[in-house]
C-alpha cells in the first residue's frame, strides 16, 4: 500500500462518518499544516512578538480597573 492510500485509509478510520471530499479535504489541510510545521522547525529559534504595547489596549485596561474599584 503506498504512502497516500495508507494516509486515506488511517483518515477513515478515524472518522468514519466523512466523505470522500471530506477526507481528501482533511488530508490536504494535515499536508499543508506539516509543511508549515516543518519550516518553522528550520528557522532554529522560535518567533516571538516584538511589537511595541498597544497604549489604547494599556488604557483600557487601566480604564476597566477603575471602573471595577
Amino acid at each position: 500500500m503506498n504512502n497516500a492510500a495508507q494516509q486515506q485509509s488511517r483518515l477513515r478510520d478515524a472518522f468514519p462518518q466523512l466523505g470522500e471530499d471530506e477526507l481528501e479535504s482533511i488530508a490536504k489541510y494535515l499536508d499543508v499544516a506539516l509543511e508549515v510545521a516543518a519550516q518553522d522547525l528550520i528557522g532554529g529559534e522560535a518567533r516571538f512578538d516584538i511589537a511595541a504595547p498597544n497604549p489604547i489596549l494599556k488604557e483600557r485596561s487601566n480604564s476597566n480597573l477603575k471602573d471595577q474599584s
